[in-house]
């Protein structure tokens, strides 16, 4: 006996193996090795059951208008795995906070202290969750951020012996820039003065006329995730960095030979 297939979707050994290759049609033929049809029987390739989908990341934190593209992996029963993103239905379980679409790409429109549950679900299965944390605490993320074209100048009431070369320098060059008296708003940065509390920038630079000031101006954490959120540069004027400022400073002597 002599076994055959016409289709590569179930190819057939001639001991009558046939294994599954492509989902489809095939028919399976028996016959004599004289070449005399015993019999024929059609045959329909199925898919393997979907046994689990996995989402990654399975884990995020991160700040208000971020945006994350999710991946959906399925296994099936056979063990053999896909990607299924764009075939799953993918859901957030507080939508005002933390969007998705049907591709998968999510975006943080809030914020929130819970995590927000992404799943994708395709017939009866569903992932486990993702978690989505759309934290308060961190800089806002900006895409598509725009910044004006100007530098903000830090003083406490103008009498640092750089400001007046500060503020020489740039009229000279051109460059506009706004004054922001410690002694005439002493309660400090608020946001407002920052950005639109959107994505657009007031300040494309921060120049502190005292390095000292970022431990003393109130609302400096607001500058700090400003800076951040905008990708802006501070220029600070300090006789003896510290660590905190990216340096070790080391005091070494040395006693010059007699020649």
């Amino acid at each position: 006996m002599v076994w055959t297939s016409n289709s590569a979707n179930l190819p057939i050994t001639p001991q009558g193996l046939a294994t599954g290759a492509v989902v489809g049609p095939a028919t399976v033929t028996a016959s004599w090795s004289s070449g005399v049809v015993k019999g024929t029987i059609n045959a329909t390739v199925t898919a393997a059951a979907l046994a689990s989908i996995a989402v990654t990341p399975a884990s995020i934190s991160v700040g208000i208008g971020a945006q994350q593209q999710y991946k959906a992996m399925a296994t099936y029963a056979d063990n053999n795995t896909a990607d299924i993103t764009n075939q799953v239905t993918w859901t957030s379980d507080n939508p005002a906070v933390v969007g998705i679409t049907t591709g998968g790409f999510a975006t943080a429109f809030g914020t929130s202290t819970l995590a927000i549950h992404i799943t994708a679900s395709l017939g009866a299965v569903t992932s486990p969750a993702a978690f989505f944390s759309a934290d308060p605490t961190l800089a806002r993320v900006c895409p598509d951020a725009s910044i004006d074209m100007k530098v903000l100048v830090v003083t406490n009431g103008k009498t640092e012996a750089d400001y007046p070369a500060i503020t020489q320098i740039l009229d000279y060059v051109g460059t506009p820039y706004d004054v922001f008296d410690t002694t005439v708003t002493p309660s400090g940065f608020t946001a407002s003065m920052l950005s639109d509390g959107v994505c657009h920038g007031y300040y494309q630079g921060v120049i502190m006329t005292l390095g000292g000031n970022i431990y003393t101006v109130p609302g400096m954490d607001l500058l700090t995730s400003y800076e951040k959120t905008f990708k802006v540069r501070q220029v600070n004027w300090f006789t003896f960095p510290g660590s905190d400022y990216g340096f070790g400073a080391a005091l070494t002597t040395t006693t010059p030979e007699p020649m």
